[in-house]
């Protein structure tokens, strides 16, 4: 049985000098470790007004060339794509959290994230539980900026006293990130929260006085069409090309000291196997 940290080694990833204490690298089956991962399906707009339907199926999220694959697809002026989320299997509270992505050409219209809810979403709702975004793009800001495919958003929301709260930043990175794979950072510690693209800082948010980003989230990952974001709500603005695909090559999480997991997967990680 090898550890995470002997498991990444393994594979020739580089060590650092921060314990890896979560993995999911995605080197295994044809589709999404379901004692990790769960979906959200339907396209009831997700409170948005997207245009996707959220579906589990191969065409839309699948395991491909050791990555995890969300495609969005068009057929017949239908939009499709998918949703995953670790709630209830994975969660944490602390951390480093990196993730290799490589998002699809956005212009215009499609809306990549990766994010965290707070472990509680299910019984208090959004925004009381707390929500992370450590990237999002394809801001409607950006398509009218010309910036869609270099803009990238960090951000949260929060409740306070019944009143919805939030923070963010953008960053344009100066070249076009699709089509190739950048390092996405988060490092989360008692007193701040502050994310990272390809080493350079996006934001930082001042938690010491937030209660919701004191407890444990759970991550999601999601491609979106259309919807408030990006500003384009009617199927007929959605310029972007299809399929689009979305890959994620890992997500690994580090302790920074303070960190904690949880969740039914923390011992059924395949790189405990």
């Amino acid at each position: 049985m090898k550890t995470i940290a002997e498991e990444v080694a393994h594979k020739g990833i580089p060590s650092t000098s921060r314990e890896l204490i979560w993995s999911e690298e995605f080197d295994s089956g044809t589709a999404p470790d379901d004692r990790i991962w769960s979906y959200d399906v339907g396209n009831n707009g997700w409170g948005n007004r997207e245009l996707q339907t959220y579906t589990r199926d191969a065409e839309n999220v699948r395991i491909e060339d050791s990555h995890l694959l969300i495609t969005a697809v068009k057929k017949n002026g239908i939009f499709t794509s998918a949703r995953v989320h670790t709630e209830d299997k994975f969660s944490f509270m602390y951390g480093t959290v990196e993730a290799r992505i490589q998002v699809p050409d956005l212009g215009n219209g499609l809306w990549p994230a990766l994010w965290a809810l707070g472990h509680d979403y299910s019984s208090i709702g959004w925004p009381a539980c707390g929500e992370i975004i450590l990237m999002e793009m394809g801001v409607g800001a950006a398509i009218e900026d010309g910036v869609v495919n270099r803009r990238v958003m960090s951000a949260a929301h929060w409740e306070n006293n019944g009143i919805h709260k939030t923070d963010g930043v953008v960053l344009d990175h100066p070249d076009n990130l699709y089509n190739s794979f950048h390092l996405y950072r988060m490092e989360w510690t008692p007193s701040e929260i502050t994310t990272y693209i390809d080493n350079r800082r996006i934001w930082t948010l001042d938690i010491s006085n937030t209660r919701q980003f004191h407890a444990p989230h759970f991550l999601l990952l999601n491609l979106a069409v259309g919807g408030e974001h990006t500003g384009i709500c009617n199927p007929a603005g959605i310029t972007a090309p299809f399929p689009a695909e979305y890959r994620v090559d890992y997500i690994r999480v580090f302790d920074n000291g303070s960190t904690s997991l949880g969740g039914s997967s923390v011992q059924s990680n395949p790189a405990f196997e």
